[in-house]
């Protein structure tokens, strides 16, 4: 399992190119995006993430 859970953060991190995000290590990694808190709407068509207005690394999270 943690196996799985390394290479979807290095497949997230391969989403964000050029961004600081995309040579972030893996913990890096997990404490910027699984730890930032979000809210989450959904609707019939798609997913709306809803960031607070000082995240840091807003941009990053956008791309992916």
């Amino acid at each position: 399992m943690s196996h799985a859970a390394y290479i979807l953060l290095l497949g997230i991190r391969q989403a964000a190119p050029g961004t600081r995000l995309a040579k972030a290590t893996v913990s890096r990694l997990k404490e910027t995006l699984i730890k930032t808190a979000a809210k989450v709407s959904f609707s019939v068509r798609k997913v709306l993430v809803e960031l607070a207005d000082n995240c840091p690394f807003a941009y990053e999270i956008s791309l992916i």
